[in-house]
């Protein structure tokens, strides 16, 4: 008998439950520090004050279980498929967005136009430890968080609800016919283009990260005399975006320190709008560019450290009310 050593972890992706193929099914490599867990919801009740003799001691039963909850990051990569680009996390990027990605020779597209709906991809995860396979499903994307540092390189944090996880006694194989891209995004690289009032900005990006949440509700069994609540399906209901920028707080033509005094001065305008483009690893070439087209910018927040650094707080919105247009991802390779 031997211990199991989380790094030993692999994880697959897939869009089926069985039937694996190299169109359906993903190896994702994921970081130290993931988390596979369900949680029971406790009835308790007491008889203390109605009886002659009293019990101290409160009763306890299981009456339901919460949705299952998986978190882990990855790594922002591209892989090479039959001479288009891909992520090599397609498959959740898919559940996000309901199938609103597209594959070019030379990117690849994530946007969220088709979103507006309650029924989103089939997913499914395993989760093979050295062995012990779970496999968690149905599978709902709660919230991706792509974050970067000057120190660091670009990462995603997914957070992951399903109805259920359970032990299998099989991990899909393991694909090898994508080709991925040698190397990282490097946070250092990253620019930020900042378009306010026909005013440009160029500004190099310190760190920070992009949000997009879902706001998930679980539909259940009701509860029966002597069995145990069972989750039916969850359903999407909102979906928000919201993000941060630090930069350094530098003066001169179209620097920060002349971003800060003119919104200073456009304090009393109601949403005022900027349009936005992170490019993460560079502002050219090899890169992940996150497009907000209209922004509502938070007043900058002024950090008074021996380099004094200023954070921008981002809130995207649509175009229209149902347009799901606020955000758009894009990876170069």
């Amino acid at each position: 008998m031997s211990v199991i050593l989380s790094r030993n972890t692999t994880l697959f992706v897939s869009t089926v439950e069985s039937g694996f193929t190299t169109a359906n099914t993903t190896k994702l490599s994921i970081l130290d520090g993931y988390k596979l867990t369900q949680a029971s919801v406790l009835n308790t009740y007491s008889t203390f004050r109605n009886a002659l003799a009293p019990s101290r001691l409160d009763t306890k039963y299981v009456k339901d279980v919460e949705l299952v909850n998986l978190d882990f990051r990855t790594y922002v990569k591209t892989k090479d498929n039959a001479g288009l680009k891909e992520s090599s996390d397609l498959h959740l990027w898919n559940a996000l967005t309901n199938n609103g990605t597209a594959k070019f020779s030379d990117r690849f597209e994530i946007d969220f136009v088709s979103s507006k709906t309650n029924t989103f991809p089939d997913l499914f995860i395993y989760v093979n430890m050295e062995g012990d396979v779970f496999k968690v499903g149905k599978c709902y994307i709660e919230s991706v968080n792509i974050e970067f540092d000057i120190d660091g390189i670009v990462t995603t944090s997914w957070k992951i609800k399903a109805l259920a996880f359970t032990n299998v006694a099989t991990a899909p194989a393991t694909f090898l016919d994508r080709t991925e891209r040698v190397g990282y995004l490097k946070g250092r690289l990253s620019i930020l283009e900042f378009n306010r009032q026909a005013q440009e900005y160029n500004l190099p990006i310190l760190g920070g990260s992009i949000t997009i949440s879902n706001s998930i509700v679980k539909l259940s069994t009701p509860i029966v005399s002597q069995q145990l609540a069972t989750n039916l399906r969850a359903k999407v209901e909102g979906r928000s975006v919201d993000g941060s920028i630090s930069v350094y707080l530098r003066t001169g033509k179209n620097r920060s320190v002349e971003l800060l005094n003119s919104m200073l001065v456009a304090m009393s305008t109601i949403n005022d709008l900027a349009s936005i483009t992170i490019n993460l690893g560079g502002g050219t070439g090899r890169r992940l560019a996150i497009i907000l087209p209209r922004t509502i910018v938070g007043l900058p927040q002024l950090n008074l450290k021996d380099v004094v650094t200023t954070d921008i707080s981002l809130s995207p919105v649509e175009s229209a009310i149902g347009a799901n247009d606020d955000i758009q991802l894009i990876y170069y390779n």
